[in-house]
């Protein structure tokens, strides 16, 4: 691809951000991303095979915004002389935050059924593995067993996703009065470092 191939295809993908911030993640459509750069159909359609690919796009803008959030949070922790398990606790209260004010790219990310699920690209499946290594490697510095951090972080990602998508969907309150952030923070609390 061409330096303006990868204008456009930087312009698309700026684009789609812009009509998420703005207009909310319904409003992500071709057509919008379309209108809001002026492009025609084809310049649009070299660079991306459909909409799905500009969204692993702004998945992957996501996904760095949470290794950065995961790194910031491990940095302080670090410097304030925390304990891992309250590290954890503030990992997972940023990641909260961040799924209340950045919802429609937590959902896009975490909730929206792509047109060919089997097609993941493998540089975004890198990127999601680079995310879950910064905490890994966080984890296993202590005593150095890999996969015991591994396990650990596969529990905390997948509850804090469930979690969030109950609470979101109202669903959470149907079971308990306590909000995520107060359960996550028990289950580090039981489960971290038994794992």
């Amino acid at each position: 691809m061409g330096k303006k191939g990868e204008l456009i295809k930087q312009r698309c993908i700026n684009a789609a951000l812009d009509i998420i911030d703005s207009d909310g993640v319904e409003k992500l459509t071709i057509r919008n991303i379309l209108s809001k750069t002026s492009l025609l159909n084809g310049s649009l359609y070299k660079q991306f095979k459909n909409l799905d690919e500009i969204i692993y796009h702004v998945n992957s803008y996501t996904l760095r915004q949470i290794k950065s959030l995961l790194e910031d949070s491990i940095s302080k922790g670090e410097n304030a002389d925390m304990s891992k398990d309250k590290v954890l606790c503030i990992i997972a209260s940023e990641f909260i935050k961040f799924a209340e004010h950045k919802n429609d790219y937590w959902r896009l990310l975490f909730e929206k059924e792509m047109m060919n699920n089997n097609d993941v690209p493998t540089w975004v499946l890198k990127e999601v593995g680079d995310v879950f290594i910064v905490l890994v490697d966080y984890l296993a510095d202590e005593d150095g067993d890999i996969e015991k951090a591994k396990s650990f972080v596969a529990i905390l990602w997948s509850s804090l996703c469930g979690l969030v998508n109950l609470s979101h969907k109202g669903k959470l309150q149907m079971v308990t009065n306590k909000d995520p952030k107060e359960l996550v923070d028990i289950l580090i609390m039981q489960i971290y470092p038994s794992v």
